[in-house]
């Protein structure tokens, strides 16, 4: 029974993976854990997920270990736990525009009333212990680390509690509004600029650095209840501490970050109006050579 539990796994998890095999998976329906590791994501169909820009693709999304732990006895107040260890991602500019992908990732089943099953999901908990994300282009490179990144479900003074607590149901609406808080310790940016960029700069550049404290996000997400469409969003940021010790050289690296980012996306930009014009010029000829066709007819 539990081999063909993980085949299955396998199998739904087979789009957005590479090389994942059922001997990755450990599985125990007594204690409700399962574990993955050294797990490498399918690069382009999370690009195509997250919906990025043409000038803009995933490389590369590795996971050293998932830990998920059900707890199948108390469903009802305690949430599925989701403890994600090391993810490092690799992120580049693409100056020739990425070509998009068909890639089929199947319509979503809307549920028609919210249940139990939409509770539970809504409910989840998700720790990682550490994201490290690596940004190159040919003239910048940065990089970007963030560490215990928290997602939990709170009660409306942003409080964590029992799933029961942190819901509230509205009868004569029909609507639940649930609450959401995502928590990181600190945030680390790093920049800088490619050697060639250095050799040609008469003046000397300086690594850029900007650390961000404790950090967290609220959200309030309002769900009709008879279809569980999202009737409105609320979410408030609150930063912590920034520091960052700004000089001449320091900005002119941020200087040159930009302008790269700018120039990779309006390249692409040009590009795609560059592709319509060029369809349409040939559905214009399509559409005469057919019409004149008609007319000696």
């Amino acid at each position: 029974m539990t081999e063909y539990v993980k085949k299955k796994i396998v199998e739904k998890l087979a789009m957005f993976t590479k090389d994942l095999k059922a001997s990755d998976l450990s599985l125990s329906f007594l204690t409700g854990k399962t574990v993955l590791q050294n797990l490498e994501l399918n690069a382009a169909v999370i690009t195509e997920m997250l919906q990025f820009p043409q000038w803009l693709q995933i490389n590369e999304v590795i996971c050293d270990s998932i830990r998920a732990h059900v707890p199948f006895t108390s469903l009802g107040k305690d949430p599925v736990r989701f403890s994600i260890g090391r993810v490092r991602i690799e992120v580049s500019t693409c100056t020739e525009g990425r070509e998009k992908q068909d890639i089929q990732l199947g319509s979503p089943n809307v549920p028609s009333k919210y249940g139990f099953i939409e509770k539970v999901i809504d409910g989840m908990r998700v720790d990682i212990h550490s994201i490290k994300v690596n940004f190159t282009d040919p003239k910048f490179h940065a990089r970007m680390e963030m560490a215990d990144v928290v997602i939990q479900s709170t009660t409306p003074d942003w409080k964590p509690a029992p799933l029961n607590q942190t819901r509230y149901r509205n009868e004569q609406e029909d609507s639940v509004v649930i609450y959401k808080m995502c928590t990181w310790s600190n945030v680390k940016l790093e920049g800088w600029s490619t050697a060639e960029e250095v050799e040609d700069s008469p003046v000397p550049q300086t690594q850029l650095r900007l650390i961000c404290g404790e950090t967290n996000i609220k959200v309030a997400l309002k769900r009709r209840a008879a279809d569980c469409s999202v009737l409105y969003t609320r979410v408030v940021v609150h930063l912590g501490d920034l520091v960052w010790i700004l000089s001449q050289s320091q900005l002119r690296s941020a200087s040159r970050l930009i302008q790269s980012l700018m120039a990779a996306a309006v390249k692409n930009a040009r590009k795609e109006r560059e592709k319509e014009e060029s369809s349409s010029t040939d559905s214009s000829e399509t559409s005469s050579v057919d019409g004149g066709r008609s007319g000696w007819g």
